[in-house]
């Protein structure tokens, strides 16, 4: 769904979010702004640094005074970001090819083309190469450091989900937007200079874990949601490890309680006893972990050796013992 309009009928509005920005960097940003040359124009600034509302409730509260006061083209950016690379006409271009739009950034002296979404974990991330060779390409997001929005699309999707207080409000955004069937690219010719002031932020990883795992809650389906859970407890190496011990050893007392019922139809209760016995000595601590089936034996055991016959007999299941460990021993080494 591509708009068409003519250039005269722009009426446009930027939308810039706050938190704690020194004036100079208003001040400089202001200029960029008015050079650029549109008219009418008119900036929505509005700030967090005391109440900190999060930057879908703050972009969501200037878009809709800016409706009301009359303008249909939205540039919703960050205070960090430098658009003097960037004229007039290459944001009216942008419009005739997308409802949301954004450009090539240029951050860290490295470029990105846009946001792509992992189809299996559902995870958004910038990409830092272009797809082809075309200017203009559809991607999966637009970064909303500096997003380009149509009044239509507000209208028929809606505002920014208010549940991200901060990050995946963008991907959230763009994705119900292709949803509805709006185009979603960006310009890979042109680029804005992305500062990112939020590196410093000591909590930004934290605050992108929590808008990750809300937008997969959100968005993700069954097949998504499992393979992030295997992705993270493949990451935990102790846990993995933990688990995996653990249940081999389960699994080994299942054999042997299955084991008991097979030797006590071949054995009587005095030679199961044996049995046990020369089991319990080598393995001394499985008695406690074996579901009570050792005692089975163990309680015949003062009658073995009131006999010398019975304790010919413990001996030789020593010797068996005995020797199945040397000759394992042997094998591994």
């Amino acid at each position: 769904m591509k708009g068409q309009r003519n250039k005269k009928d722009i009426k446009l509005a930027f939308v810039v979010v706050l938190y704690k920005v020194p004036q100079n960097i208003i001040d400089t940003l202001n200029k960029e702004i008015k050079n650029l040359g549109f008219d009418p124009i008119k900036i929505y600034y509005i700030d967090n640094s005391k109440i900190n509302r999060g930057y879908s409730k703050a972009v969501n509260l200037s878009l809709k005074q800016a409706i009301k006061d009359g303008f249909d083209t939205f540039i919703i950016m960050n205070p960090d970001v430098s658009v003097s690379a960037l004229s007039k006409n290459d944001f009216l271009s942008l419009l005739k090819k997308f409802d949301v739009g954004g450009f090539k950034i240029k951050q860290n002296g490295i470029f990105y083309y846009g946001g792509e979404i992992d189809k299996r974990y559902l995870s958004g991330g910038l990409i830092t190469r272009a797809k082809g060779s075309k200017r203009y390409q559809e991607v999966d997001f637009v970064s909303g450091s500096l997003m380009v929005v149509k009044k239509e699309v507000l209208e028929k999707i809606g505002f920014f989900d208010e549940d991200f207080f901060m990050y995946y409000e963008d991907v959230e955004f763009c994705v119900r937007a292709k949803k509805s069937g709006f185009s979603v690219g960006i310009d890979t010719k042109k680029f804005y200079y992305h500062k990112e002031n939020s590196k410093s932020n000591k909590s930004k990883n934290k605050l992108l874990e929590e808008a990750y795992n809300l937008f997969l809650q959100k968005k993700g389906g069954v097949k998504n949601k499992l393979f992030f859970f295997l992705r993270r407890f493949k990451n935990r190496r102790f846990l993995l490890n933990f688990i995996s011990l653990n249940t081999s050893s389960i699994l080994l007392r299942l054999f042997s309680f299955v084991l008991f019922f097979f030797l006590v139809r071949f054995f009587n209760p005095v030679e199961y006893g044996l049995y046990t016995l020369v089991w319990t000595h080598i393995s001394f601590f499985s008695p406690l972990l074996d579901f009570g089936t050792t005692n089975y034996g163990m309680v015949y055991l003062p009658k073995i050796f009131r006999v010398k016959k019975q304790r010919r007999k413990v001996e030789v299941f020593y010797s068996l013992r005995l020797f199945r460990i040397i000759l394992s021993g042997i094998m591994f080494v």
